[in-house]
């Protein structure tokens, strides 16, 4: 069975007013967007991922996953973990999977489908855990702020074949709008977005550059660290000045 498409339209009006609030980045905020997400899709469970500073993508918020799914399955390591949800948000989805989207997500309608996704991997994990709790239907939708990485929708229904592919299209465009929302509200309009606010180490992520906490930014080399990848840069992002001056809020 397939979710009723028709319920998109409204939820996503509801999903902008709510993001005009300011308040995503707050548990209820969060909480409310995966209300939404569910009321949408008819899912059983849904989730936001996030990635952080560390190279971590934790769940900000979820409604639905068993509690030993959540405490097994928590803190992801981009660096480490090789599973599909890693694979969404470091942007290595293989373009020939049958269940990859041109928007570089990953839709599967069945247990099976995920188990076969494994075999396209190059280091696969030894299990899957949305198959295991009895989830067949998975949607890892990738959530991107300025063309950059920043987590991830994830979406599971113990029922096949329950989201339809025009479902898929609209959830896609729910996660653009939360991965623009995210963006631009930790650059604009924010104190965080000051490039002379001293004392908060920061980092930009459109250079890299890195905030010392006496307000000077510097590229990672004259700190004597390595790049930092798109997908292990903070939720909270900071503009450099460099970049700032490139930037229109929208």
């Amino acid at each position: 069975m397939s979710c009723a498409t028709d319920q998109f339209p409204a939820v996503r009006s509801r999903l902008l007013a709510a993001l005009e609030t300011g308040e995503l980045r707050s548990e209820a905020g969060l909480s409310a967007v995966i209300d939404l997400i569910r009321e949408a899709t008819d899912c059983q469970a849904a989730a936001i991922r996030l990635t952080d500073e560390d190279g971590y993508a934790p769940y900000e918020a979820q409604c639905g996953f068993p509690k030993q799914f959540c405490a097994r399955r928590n803190l992801l390591r981009l660096a480490r973990d090789r599973c599909l949800c890693v694979q969404v948000l470091t942007e290595a989805i293989d373009p020939a999977l049958p269940a990859s989207t041109p928007s570089g997500s990953l839709i599967f309608g069945t247990a099976a489908d995920m188990l076969a996704a494994l075999r396209h991997l190059p280091n696969p994990p030894a299990h899957m855990s949305c198959p295991e709790v009895g989830f067949e239907t998975v949607a890892l939708v990738p959530i991107r702020g300025a063309g950059f990485p920043l987590g991830l929708i994830h979406c599971a229904d113990p029922r096949p074949h329950h989201l339809s592919p025009v479902a898929v299209e609209r959830l896609e465009t729910v996660a653009d709008d939360i991965g623009r929302a995210l963006f631009f509200d930790s650059i604009w309009p924010s104190p965080w977005a000051s490039p002379n606010l001293t004392g908060t180490p920061a980092l930009c992520p459109m250079c890299g550059r890195r905030r010392t906490r006496g307000g000077e930014w510097l590229a990672p080399e004259r700190l004597g660290l390595p790049p930092v990848p798109w997908s292990a840069r903070p939720a909270r992002r900071v503009l450099c000045p460099h970049c700032l001056s490139r930037q229109t809020p929208v």
